[in-house]
């Protein structure tokens, strides 16, 4: 994660986002800093996390509550990745399948529109919540 230039805060905000094991708001991640530094207030974490988004750092998606949910943005070089997310539990499951890529050349042929996948989300119930 680069920003033009690094503050102690900013350096929190960024190790705390690493140790999410899964997606999160901005008001989760700043409870989360709270317990930490009561120095970091909501405007500080909402400018980086907007700042870590726009360097394509973090992945940003809106959920049906219509509160937008942060993640770690995954390098990657290759078509057919996607995550799987379990509505159950919030899991994230990162995935590579080549039937993407016939999916997308569905879509460009019979209905004419391109898909981007860098950032697919399926979601889903994860097998240990199936259980």
């Amino acid at each position: 994660m680069r920003d033009s230039y690094k503050t102690k805060q900013k350096e929190l905000i960024e190790r705390c986002i690493k140790e999410c094991e899964r997606e999160f708001t901005v008001k989760e991640l700043f409870a989360r800093l709270n317990k930490e530094d009561q120095t970091i207030g909501l405007t500080t974490v909402y400018r980086a996390v907007n700042g870590l988004v726009k360097n394509h750092a973090l992945s940003k998606s809106v959920e049906s509550d219509g509160v937008p949910h942060y993640r770690l943005a995954e390098k990657c070089e290759h078509s057919g990745h996607c995550l799987l997310k379990c509505e159950s539990c919030g899991k994230l499951t990162h995935t590579d399948c080549d039937e993407l890529n016939v999916l997308s050349k569905h879509f460009a042929n019979k209905h004419h529109f391109e898909v981007d996948q860098k950032d697919i989300t399926i979601y889903g119930t994860c097998e240990e919540c199936r259980m």
